[in-house]
């Protein structure tokens, strides 16, 4: 889906990662991206409550650490919702390029996911809740 990647025949893969996807309808793609760019920010997040002298970068919707690549992830729309994905690296096998994982953090995978999904979920029910409560101005 990403044309950029599909410019460059960029090879994407990683031999274990853990996969988000998320589905949201009735929205435009700028959403979809903004709520791309909020799961990256929980999954930064996440790392940092584990590990707080680590210093993960986030640019968009990438994440680095030490100049190396910790997720994949893709914003896209169809006619009738925004879909996201977001991979994040649980090892570093057989990835094409420079990359970090779960396990350079110590980060156990599933414990990981959960806490992600709990978190996500969280804010974007925060988020509708906001958007519900205010009154419209003429």
């Amino acid at each position: 889906v990403d044309g950029e990647d599909l410019l460059k025949k960029a090879l994407i893969q990683s031999d274990k990662m853990l996969h988000f996807l998320i589905e949201i309808f009735d929205e435009k793609l700028i959403t979809g991206v903004a709520i791309q760019r909020l799961l990256s920010t929980i999954v930064r997040d996440i790392i940092l409550e584990h590990t707080p002298s680590t210093k993960i970068i986030r640019d968009g919707d990438d994440l680095y650490w030490e100049n190396k690549k910790l997720n994949v992830s893709i914003a896209t729309s169809s006619p009738r919702s925004v879909m996201i994905h977001l991979g994040v690296n649980i090892t570093n096998d057989s990835t094409p390029v420079p990359t970090c994982a779960l396990i350079d953090f110590k980060i156990p995978h599933v414990e990981f996911a959960k806490s992600v999904m709990e978190s996500f979920c969280a804010e974007y029910e925060s988020i509708k809740t906001a958007t519900q409560k205010v009154k419209w101005v003429k």
